[in-house]
C-alpha cells in the first residue's frame, strides 16, 4: 500500500480576508405623519381659561364685592388647572387671585367705612321719628341736644300725626364726620304726601350721635319739578 503524504505548508485554500466592512450608507426612511410612530411629541399648550376670567374680573372694579371674589374663585380654579403641562396662564391666574383679593378687602373696607360714618345717625333718626309718631315727646327729646326746644317737638309730633302712616322713606348723607355731619330724610306719608327733613347732627362722647336742629319740607312733585315748600315750626 502506498501512504499519502500531507501537502506541504501554503498549499490549502486561500483565505478569506477578515477586516470590518461598513454597512452601506441607507438613506432614513421619511418621517411618517403625525400620530404615527412618533411618541415624542410635546403636547400642544392651551391657555386655561379660569384663569384667563380671574385675571379679567380682577381689572374690574366696578361691582362691589362680586367681581372680586368671583376673581378669587376662578383664580383658585386656574391655578389648579395649570398643574397640567398642557395648561398655561399661572400667572394669569395668581394675578387674577391677588387682584380679586385687594378688590374685596377695598370694597369691604370702603362699606365699613360707610357703615360707621352714616348708619348709626339713621338709627338715630328713625328713633327720633318713631318717638314722636308715637306721641313720647320726652325720648325724643332725649335723642337731641339742648338746642332743640320742647316746643319743636310737640309741633312736629302733632304735625306727623296729621300727615298720617309713612308709605315709604329714604335719605342721603349731605356730610358726615367723627364729630358732626348732616343728613337730609324724605318720607312719604298717606295724607301729608312726601316730606324732606333735614337734620344736623354732632357726636358727643357720652351719647354717642345727637341731633342739634332739624327743619322740615313739603315736596309737592309736578310733571316738570318738584317744588319745596317750607313747614313753619316753633
Amino acid at each position: 500500500m502506498s501512504q499519502e503524504t500531507p501537502p506541504p505548508p501554503g498549499s490549502g485554500p486561500p483565505e478569506i480576508p477578515t477586516a470590518n466592512f461598513a454597512p452601506p450608507d441607507v438613506p432614513p426612511y421619511p418621517p411618517g405623519p403625525l400620530g404615527y410612530g412618533d411618541y415624542n411629541l410635546s403636547p400642544r399648550l392651551r391657555t386655561s381659561g379660569m384663569a384667563v376670567t380671574s385675571f379679567i374680573l380682577g381689572l374690574i372694579w366696578c361691582i362691589p364685592i362680586l367681581t372680586g371674589i368671583a376673581a378669587i374663585i376662578f383664580g383658585i380654579f386656574g391655578i389648579r388647572a395649570t398643574r397640567s403641562p398642557a395648561v398655561k396662564g399661572r400667572m394669569l391666574a395668581v394675578t387674577g387671585l391677588i387682584l380679586g383679593i385687594m378688590s374685596t378687602f377695598g370694597w369691604g373696607l370702603m362699606a365699613f367705612e360707610t357703615y360707621t360714618a352714616f348708619w348709626p345717625q339713621h338709627v338715630l333718626v328713625d328713633h327720633f321719628f318713631a318717638d314722636l309718631s308715637s306721641g313720647d315727646v320726652a325720648g325724643a327729646q332725649k335723642l337731641c341736644g339742648p338746642t332743640v326746644t320742647t316746643a319743636q317737638l310737640d309741633a312736629l309730633a302733632t304735625q306727623l300725626k296729621s300727615w298720617g302712616t309713612v308709605t315709604s322713606n329714604g335719605w342721603s348723607a349731605n356730610s358726615s364726620s367723627t364729630k358732626g355731619g348732616t343728613l337730609d330724610v324724605m318720607r312719604t306719608f298717606t295724607a301729608g304726601g312726601p316730606q324732606i327733613f333735614h337734620f344736623i347732627l354732632s357726636h358727643n362722647g357720652a351719647r354717642n350721635w345727637q341731633i342739634d336742629s332739624f327743619t322740615s319740607s313739603s315736596m309737592f312733585v309736578t310733571t316738570t319739578h318738584p317744588t319745596i315748600m317750607p313747614t313753619t315750626l316753633p
